[in-house]
């Protein structure tokens, strides 16, 4: 956005709004991030995405739009179902409220997509689509057209669409949908496929999804086609983003809960076995210039898929085990550190006696050198910020000057660190000049 007064916020400072909800020092920071971009010269435009799940009772989360800076619009989605708008247009916070495709702007939308794949519509069947209750619904309007494009008997596509339009319910629509794709691949290839990708927290590779749902290449090419209107690609790793879809997957294709947590068994067994690539050590070169970012690695992927797979399943002392490793830590702590907070949170919710106090017992012995004092010194921020461990936190601190004396350039990036409550800075001045 090009003002500095926003650089303060980095990708962990405001989580996600279920955790804002619950957390009054996240919405503390989410007025904070008002008055950041309120201060900026730029109109911004903030998307939202999906508010369905919170609940509209809870007034001091929604509160926090009443004081919008002008220069700044918000742009909330959630389901057709979903009552979570109620309080922004009770409480006036709503200015425009966007109800779908009208029948013109749904006959529209199918022209113009099927025109991409040269295909085109009768009058007859226009109307049939334009009636239809979802089609004010672009994600099920494009989802249906993506089924027309599919199917390749011309004479009975009246009878086809037909038999979708009369669905007037989501999660009818993609139960169906669904049953389409079971017809035609194979109840348990197409399964196994959609559960781990509806299941992923990271995506996976062409190669992965292969590997792991044990399809081969020609079904996995026909299925990218079948699912493009909803499945998402996030740089070369596909998953499915769509929570309705996501819903009907799981109901479809998952008898219970049980059946999940094999679909997430299988994903941590996969990734294990990766023993080559689990295997890459954390570096210093991992850390880019000013270490705002962390550079990624398929090993670091890997690691958070994991964490988040023994998260949902709730296997706390596995994931208790798992997090208390210092690399593992800090991988978390520069890429997902919602997850490491939420994980600790749960595990200490299971068992009040275990504490992330445990990370000032760990060893740094196997650690490279120049990256002791970073890891420290995060580890540090972390206990103190997150959990007011002050005591561990200083104890885990003392750590990063143990042994060896401190490589210059690891003091100079630590330095360069902002925020960093443990940063020494008599000692890093010699270090930088």
């Amino acid at each position: 956005m090009g003002d500095a007064g926003l650089n303060t916020f980095s990708g962990n400072t405001l989580r996600n709004l279920k955790e804002i909800e619950e957390d009054l020092n996240s919405i503390q920071k989410f007025s904070q991030l008002w008055s950041a971009l309120g201060a900026s010269r730029y109109p911004i435009i903030l998307l939202i995405d999906d508010i369905s799940y919170l609940n509209p009772t809870e007034a001091s989360l929604f509160s926090l739009f009443a004081s919008i800076p002008p220069n700044v619009k918000v742009v909330l989605s959630f389901s057709a179902s979903s009552t979570a708008y109620l309080p922004f247009v009770q409480n006036d916070y709503a200015h425009f409220q966007l109800n779908g495709f009208s029948q013109a702007d749904a006959k529209s939308f199918s022209k113009q997509y099927l025109s991409t794949y040269s295909k085109a519509l009768s009058v007859q069947q226009e109307d049939i689509l334009a009636s239809w209750v979802l089609a004010k619904q672009p994600r099920c309007l494009s989802v249906l057209l993506n089924e027309l494009v599919s199917f390749g008997q011309y004479d009975a596509l009246n009878e086809y669409m037909s038999g979708y339009c009369r669905l007037n319910e989501v999660g009818q629509f993609y139960d169906s949908v669904l049953r389409r794709l079971s017809a035609d691949y194979g109840f348990e290839e197409i399964g196994r496929t959609l559960l781990m990708l509806s299941l992923t927290l990271e995506g996976f590779t062409e190669d992965e999804v292969k590997s792991m749902a044990d399809i081969n290449q020609i079904l996995w090419s026909q299925l990218r086609v079948e699912m493009s209107s909803w499945l998402t690609n996030k740089g070369g790793r596909y998953c499915i983003g769509d929570t309705q879809m996501v819903e009907a997957i799981e109901r479809y294709f998952a008898q219970d809960d049980e059946c999940i947590d094999d679909s997430r068994h299988e994903i941590i067994s996969a990734l294990l076995d990766e023993e080559e690539i689990l295997s890459h050590p954390l570096t210093f070169a991992d850390y880019n210039y000013r270490m705002k970012q962390f550079c990624y690695h398929d090993s670091y992927r890997y690691k958070v898929e994991i964490t988040y797979q023994c998260y949902k399943m709730q296997e706390w002392d596995i994931l208790k085990d798992w997090i208390c490793d210092v690399e593992i830590f800090e991988i978390l702590y520069r890429t997902n550190r919602s997850l490491l907070e939420d994980s600790w949170k749960a595990i200490m919710n299971d068992n009040p006696e275990v504490t992330p106090e445990v990370y000032a017992e760990l060893d740094f012995d196997e650690i490279d050198s120049f990256l002791i004092p970073v890891i420290a010194n995060d580890m540090a921020t972390f206990l103190s910020s997150s959990f007011h461990l002050t005591k561990a936190a200083a104890a885990v601190s003392e750590k990063s000057m143990e042994g060896a004396a401190m490589p210059l350039i690891a003091k100079s990036v630590l330095k360069m660190n902002e925020g960093c409550r443990y940063a020494r800075n008599e000692e890093y001045e010699t270090a930088c000049d």
